[in-house]
């Protein structure tokens, strides 16, 4: 727990790093984490094992796959800290195109959490009918935190959307923000259920 209160501490200073994203990517592996949870917990009452050993199994993989999305969302909480800083040494540079070079990287960080996040949602949504209501409450909660951390990603692509010329950058972001509303709309269906 004393890295966790660390983290805090960092975030609660002056400092612009940890800021957002890194905060997003701490907030979305802990989302994954809570499904995890509620799934394991489910796992463990007797009525996962009236599921055919096939659909356990199947049950398992997605778990792998889910902690593996987890791990890379953790990592991605230390490479966004790392990322601005070298923007920030750019930025003092006043080179250009190593300015461009690291606004495209700060772009592609929340892309890459992003894209873990819809990855994991996919996995989320088929591990919902393993979860026993006494758990559904935790299940829930981390789909509401990915949908939360969903538009705090594309808030931080829209902000450094603003200095990238590109027009395929900029199409890919409209095609992010395309799946990743049909994701929020679809959460919040789930959540009125």
């Amino acid at each position: 727990m004393e890295e966790v209160r660390e983290f805090i501490e960092k975030v609660d200073s002056a400092s612009p790093a940890p800021g957002g994203g890194a905060v997003a990517a701490y907030t979305s592996s802990l989302a994954v984490a809570l499904t995890r949870m509620a799934v394991n917990i489910s796992m463990k009452r007797k009525s996962f094992s009236n599921y055919a050993k096939e659909e356990q199994e199947y049950v398992l993989d997605l778990m792998a796959k889910l902690k593996i999305i987890e791990d890379n969302m953790y990592e991605l909480k230390d490479l966004d800290v790392e990322t601005f800083n070298e923007y920030m040494v750019a930025y003092r540079s006043k080179v250009q195109e190593e300015i461009d070079r690291m606004t495209l990287e700060c772009f592609n960080l929340p892309k890459k959490l992003n894209e873990l996040i819809i990855d994991a949602l996919i996995i989320i949504d088929a591990l919902e009918k393993y979860v026993v209501s006494s758990v559904m409450s935790d299940y829930k909660m981390s789909l509401i935190m990915l949908s939360s951390m969903i538009d705090c990603c594309n808030e931080n692509m829209l902000i450094n959307l603003k200095w990238i010329e590109d027009k395929d950058v900029q199409e890919t972001y409209k095609n992010i923000r395309e799946v990743s509303l049909s994701w929020i709309n679809k959460i919040n269906d789930k959540k009125k259920s």
